[in-house]
C-alpha cells in the first residue's frame, strides 16, 4: 500500500491515543490523584470512554484494511464478560449498590473491546497482540472489581492487576503502531 494509506491509517491511531489518554485519567481517578469522592465511578467513566475510543479505532482500522468483522467473537466475549462480572462483582454480595449494577455495562464494554479485537485477529494475524491486550485489560479489571466490590484478596493481587493492565495497554498501542508501520 502507498503512503496515503499509511497517512489514512495514522488517522485511525487517534482513537487509540484518546483511549490511552482516558485510560491515564482513569488511573488518576483510581489512584485518587484527581480529587473526586466517587473515585471508582470516575475511573469506570474514564476507562469506559477510553474503550469507546478503542472500539472506534478498531472499526476504522478494520474498514481501512477491508477486514470483515464477525460478530461471533463479540458475542462470546459478552458472555465471558457477563460471567466474569457475576463472579467478580455480584455473586455472594448481600448489600448491592448502584455501582454493582454500573459494573455490568462497563464489563460488557470491555468485553466488546476484546470481542472486536478478537474478530480483527481472526481476520488478520497482525491483530493477535491487540486481542491479547484487550483480553488482559478485561482480566485486569475483573480482578480489580473482585477486590473493590467483594474484598477478594490474595497475595500480590495489586501486582497481578498491574502486570495484566500494563501489558494490556502496551499491546493495544503496539498493535496500532505495528499495523501503521506495515502500511508505510
Amino acid at each position: 500500500m502507498g503512503g496515503s494509506d499509511a497517512a489514512d491509517a495514522g488517522l485511525d491511531t487517534l482513537p487509540a491515543a484518546l483511549g490511552m489518554t482516558f485510560g491515564f485519567l482513569g488511573d488518576l481517578f483510581m489512584a485518587r490523584l484527581i480529587r473526586f469522592s466517587q473515585h471508582v465511578l470516575g475511573g469506570i467513566g474514564s476507562f469506559g470512554i477510553g474503550h469507546i475510543f478503542y472500539v472506534i479505532g478498531f472499526l476504522g482500522t478494520a474498514n481501512l484494511l477491508g477486514l470483515t468483522l464477525s460478530p461471533i467473537p463479540v458475542v462470546i466475549w459478552w458472555v465471558i464478560g457477563a460471567v466474569g462480572w457475576w463472579i467478580a462483582v455480584w455473586r455472594g454480595v448481600t448489600e448491592r449498590t448502584p455501582m454493582h449494577m454500573a459494573a455490568l455495562p462497563y464489563a460488557l464494554l470491555l468485553s466488546s473491546t476484546a470481542g472486536f479485537a478478537t474478530s480483527m485477529a481472526v481476520g488478520d494475524a497482525r491483530f493477535i497482540p491487540l486481542a491479547v491486550g484487550a483480553a488482559l485489560f478485561l482480566l485486569s479489571d475483573l480482578l480489580l472489581a473482585a477486590r473493590l466490590f467483594r474484598n477478594v484478596f490474595f497475595p500480590l493481587v495489586d501486582d497481578v492487576v498491574w502486570l495484566t493492565y500494563g501489558p494490556a495497554q502496551m499491546l493495544i498501542v503496539f498493535s496500532s503502531l505495528s499495523v501503521l508501520s506495515a502500511l508505510q
